[in-house]
């Protein structure tokens, strides 16, 4: 499936300052509200898979199907009790994703995992979570996947914790660069962020950066250098989408490699201390 760069850029990954403004005077001051950012509420996954055929409500629980290889692990997350996201995937006609949906019909969140069928591929999910008969139907191609979470047992986003907090207390996109009237297709880095150490290539911080599409200002993207900006990465060959993109396009080739494209290209802040 060949995926056009512009759907990407301009359909799922780019908002504008009507839609994050943070009150009435951001024509002045442009500040933002991260609580907005349509990017914000994407969750790291540790374990994915995709269902293989439409889910099926059995005895007031909801039985899924994937693909048998990879059912041990979920053997493991039903012996540590931990808890079961499952996510319709749905594409507008023009590519757009963002915002997820929300609601029962479209996305259900920390169910039990009641049984597991290694020989069928076979998941049984239930709980206080599930909602009530009829249970709306997943189709195949749905996400059904474990969150990471932190030590202290908090859902981990694609944007880091601290970056948040710090958006929120500036209320001011990353760019360490603030011109928004010259054209600038190089890389942006960020901003200092309090107790807090961003990978090593700095531009691939998730986050929000002023200057998207054909705009340098009042238009946001998730990073400060992507594959949709500029073809090749700060000076050093072909470029790479940032995670979001990535985020994205395995949403829609197939969501069950989540996890397995986190842990290979999620841009880890380097350790404090």
């Amino acid at each position: 499936m060949k995926i056009s760069p512009v759907t990407i850029q301009t359909a799922w990954e780019t908002t504008i300052i009507n839609q994050v403004n943070l009150d009435a005077t951001f024509q002045s001051d442009r500040k933002i509200d991260p609580d907005k950012v349509k990017w914000f509420d994407l969750l790291r996954m540790e374990v994915s898979d995709t269902l293989i055929q439409d889910s099926l409500e059995v005895g007031g629980r909801l039985q899924v199907k994937i693909d048998g290889r990879f059912i041990p692990r979920w053997v493991e997350a039903k012996a540590q009790n931990k808890k079961a996201y499952l996510r319709k995937i749905e594409i507008a006609s023009n590519g757009r994703q963002l915002p997820f949906a929300v609601g029962d019909s479209h996305y259900l969140v920390g169910l039990d995992i009641e049984d597991v069928f290694p020989g069928e591929g076979t998941i049984f999910l239930g709980g206080g979570e599930l909602p009530p008969s009829p249970i709306p139907v997943f189709p195949a191609g749905s996400v059904v996947f474990l969150p990471k979470r932190d030590a202290s047992d908090n859902l981990v986003f694609v944007v880091e914790k601290k970056v948040i907090d710090a958006l929120k207390s500036s209320h001011l996109p990353l760019n360490k660069d603030t011109d928004t009237q010259h054209v600038n297709k190089d890389a942006d880095d960020p901003v200092d962020v309090p107790n807090f150490k961003p990978p090593c290539k700095s531009y691939k911080l998730v986050g929000i950066y002023e200057g998207a599409g054909r705009w340098t200002g009042m238009v946001y993207r998730p990073a400060g250098l992507c594959k949709m900006r500029k073809s090749t990465d700060a000076g050093q060959g072909d470029g790479e989408f940032c995670h979001v993109c990535k985020y994205l396009i395995v949403n829609r080739v197939d969501p069950g490699n989540h996890a397995l494209m986190d842990k290979k290209y999620y841009p880890t802040a380097k350790k404090n201390g």
